[in-house]
């Protein structure tokens, strides 16, 4: 038998005339009565009873057609998962972020969007800020976000989304946790944690450091957010951290201050080039918008 015996014996079903179905399919009424021939003699069942000029099921056709459903619902599927791709496009997401985002903002933006989107399939993987400008051009990601200067000459599209403030994060009984900001040249005598030598976070801590008169001296150091901040909460000192990993401190319970004298650091959203944007791609970056424009009234209230 071939598909569209099928599809002729599943019209004919539905419609209760031959002549129905062949409009239906949109070819001959002689056409449907030979498939419909050609499928009884293949299956040596004879498929429906005549009955006031309506064709019937008879208990075998009936029990035909029931496999026969079965097999359609996965095409009809296919057919409604077509038109979700091209009214939305792929309902893969693949995102690529440098670690403290990945750990933080992303997560609790995927969250979002799973809610209003359950069906779309997210994959979240982490990179340093110098590569992942080059993984989106090469279209093995639909997403990026990296901070501050995209590294590279690579052919994306960017987008800043947001500029906030370094902060630096202190635990919760430091003689410095009750300020809301702070001059980085306060943190002279403090003992400090910091990033891993290489990371390119140390490099932009150490700037700052530098450009505030403070010499770079760390007593620990570490190469993930996570990992700071659960060393500040165990100890004395404090950290400069990324401004967009305040989830992180907040899960550590410690307090985060605004460095006042401090530039802005972008977070800036990449896709890949020719310039196109899947609506799903946008829908997430607006989320992360939303998330970031709520953590900043919640900052300013509080």
């Amino acid at each position: 038998m071939n598909p569209r015996q099928i599809e002729a014996f599943r019209a004919i079903a539905q419609a209760g005339t031959v002549t129905a179905a062949a409009e239906r399919l949109n070819i001959s009424q002689p056409a449907v009565s030979r498939l419909l021939a050609d499928l009884e003699h293949r299956t040596g069942l004879a498929l429906f009873a005549r009955a006031k000029g309506r064709l019937h099921l008879t208990p075998e056709g009936a029990a035909f057609l029931r496999h026969v459903d079965r097999h359609f619902v996965g095409l009809d599927e296919l057919d409604q998962a077509a038109r979700r791709i091209a009214a939305h496009g792929p309902e893969d997401l693949r995102i690529l972020g440098f670690p403290s985002i990945t750990s933080s903002l992303l997560p609790l933006a995927i969250a979002r969007h799973l809610v209003k989107h359950p069906s779309t399939r997210v994959s979240l993987d982490t990179d340093t800020t110098d590569q992942i400008a080059a993984h989106v051009a090469s279209g093995n990601f639909d997403l990026g976000f990296t901070a501050g200067q995209v590294a590279g000459d690579a052919p994306v599209e960017t987008r800043a989304i947001a500029s906030r403030p370094w902060l630096c994060v202190l635990p919760q009984n430091h003689p410095l946790a009750s300020v809301p900001s702070l001059e980085t040249a306060i943190l002279k005598d403090e003992p400090l944690i910091g990033f891993s030598p290489g990371i390119s976070l140390r490099t932009n801590v150490d700037r700052l450091l530098l450009q505030a008169g403070v010499e770079p001296a760390y007593q620990i150091t570490a190469r993930t957010i996570e990992s700071i901040c659960a060393l500040v909460s165990e100890w004395r000192g404090g950290a400069i951290i990324h401004p967009y990993a305040t989830r992180v401190a907040q899960k550590f319970g410690l307090h985060t201050a605004v460095l006042a004298d401090a530039p802005s650091l972008d977070l800036i959203a990449l896709t890949p080039e020719p310039p196109w944007r899947k609506r799903i791609v946008e829908q997430v970056i607006q989320d992360i918008e939303s998330i970031l424009a709520r953590q900043a009234e919640t900052k300013a209230s509080g």
